[in-house]
This record gives C-alpha cells, structure tokens and sequence, in this order.
C-alpha cells in the first residue's frame, strides 16, 4: 500500500478510535484527535474519485464514535442520490445501516423507513411491504428492510 494511501488513514482512523475505546488506553482525547485527523485526510484523499464511498464511511465513522444524528443525516443522504452518484451496493448497505440506528434509538421507525423507502430504487417492493403489513411496531419495520436488503 502507498503511503499516501487514503484507505491507510481509514485503516488508522479505525485502529485510533479502537485503542481509544479500550479501557487500558491512557490518553483517549489525544487518540480520538489522531483519529479525526486520519479521517480528514481520508475524506481529502478519496473525495474526488469516490464521493458515495466516502460518504458512507464518514457516516459509518460518525457511526463508531456514537454520533447517532450525524451519521443518520448521511445515510439519508445517500439514499436520495441517484444510482450514477451512489451505486447500489451502497445505497443498501446505507438504509441497512440507518434501519439499525433507528433499531437503536427506540424511534418508531415505520415511518422513517417509509420515508425512506420512497426515495430508493426499491421504493416499490418496501412500500407495498409497508402498506401490506401496516407496521406500527419496531421489530416488524426492521425486518421488511432487512429482507429487502439481504
């Protein structure tokens, strides 16, 4: 790998944040800095040649350090995007992930995910889902996303 190697300072980012989450580290802010600074370099890096992928890993990233409401705000983003600026394969690994933020937080996703549903490219498939099932509940939202995805 080069150097300059925009994936190396992911792989960095993720190995700061990681040892800073440990409970024998010592100096967590000043690894949390180093993290921060890794994922800047990242994001300058790759920008210019993949804008989806690091969009997504910004928002996985917001997503590691527990930054819930930032990391969402990208998912979304990334399903609104057309299928030229955001392929597939991101667009639902992005509404998998936000379908589990939403898992987590307690909120009553089914009409998140609903409203998220119109914006992707199976926007069919999950609104017919939705209305059929007329979901109300969390476990049953979470689980139309996630046979759609899987």
């Amino acid at each position: 790998m080069h150097p300059q190697s925009p994936l190396l300072d992911l792989c960095l980012f993720v190995s700061c944040v990681r040892q800073a989450h440990s409970r024998t580290s010592e100096n967590k802010p000043h690894l949390l800095q180093q993290a921060m600074s890794h994922l800047t370099c990242y994001k300058q890096g790759r920008q210019p040649l993949m804008p989806a992928e690091v969009k997504y890993n910004m928002a996985r990233a917001l997503q590691l350090l527990g930054l819930n409401i930032g990391a969402a705000q990208l998912y979304e983003e990334l399903t609104t995007q057309s299928e030229e600026f955001c392929p597939a394969e991101i667009r639902t690994r992005a509404i998998f992930n936000l379908s589990q933020l939403y898992k987590g937080s307690g909120f009553n996703s089914g009409i998140s995910i609903q409203g998220l549903a119109n914006n992707s490219s199976t926007a069919g498939q999950v609104s017919t889902e939705l209305k059929k099932d007329r979901i109300h509940d969390l476990k049953a939202a979470h689980s139309v996303c996630m046979k759609l995805v899987i």
